[in-house]
């Protein structure tokens, strides 16, 4: 599977996950039985955002970019505060 999908499910998950903030389900802390979680998952893509396209397992395909993550990153910088999230994947000092 190649970033720009992977992106892209990333995003609609978050997106649940907002949904879910307003029925009172909590999907930010949810770990799937297999160790999977929303946090993982931006955490497994965000090094990989902003780079050549050879940082990517897969390199058919163009790399994300920082700005592509933004949506993801503002939220997680609420959601998970200790994590150093900010938009456009900077990284917060502790």
């Amino acid at each position: 599977m190649h970033c720009q999908l992977l992106r892209l499910h990333l995003d609609a998950f978050f997106r649940l996950a907002l949904r879910g903030e307003k029925v009172g389900v909590d999907l930010w802390h949810y770990e799937a039985p297999n160790g999977g979680s929303l946090r993982k998952a931006l955490d497994f893509l965000r090094p990989h955002s902003g780079a050549d396209r050879s940082a990517w397992p897969d390199n058919h395909h163009r790399a994300i970019t920082r700005r592509e993550l933004d949506f993801a990153l503002t939220i997680a910088a609420r959601v998970w505060p200790d994590g150093g999230y900010t938009a456009g994947g900077a990284r917060r000092s502790p």
